[in-house]
């Protein structure tokens, strides 16, 4: 599946606010491995503003800090 499908699952109103947010994770995940650093940080902040809407912390915590430790080692 390719990045631009799943963020058009990330921006399907329809879709309940997890699943939006954790599409968003995934296209940022699949923004990252296509070495697309700008786009993957931009889905992980998606998911991240929809993640703070709900009571999800595990999946807050894994959104915030995945990412940055990626992006840590990889400067």
């Amino acid at each position: 599946m390719s990045s631009h499908v799943i963020e058009l699952e990330a921006n399907d109103s329809a879709q309940v606010v997890l699943t939006r947010a954790l599409a968003h994770r995934a296209a940022g995940n699949a923004w990252k491995l296509h070495n697309n650093f700008q786009f993957a940080l931009n889905s992980y902040n998606s998911a991240t503003a929809l993640l703070e809407t709900i009571d999800e912390p595990v999946e807050l915590g894994g959104t915030l800090v995945g990412p940055e430790l990626w992006f840590s080692h990889h400067r």
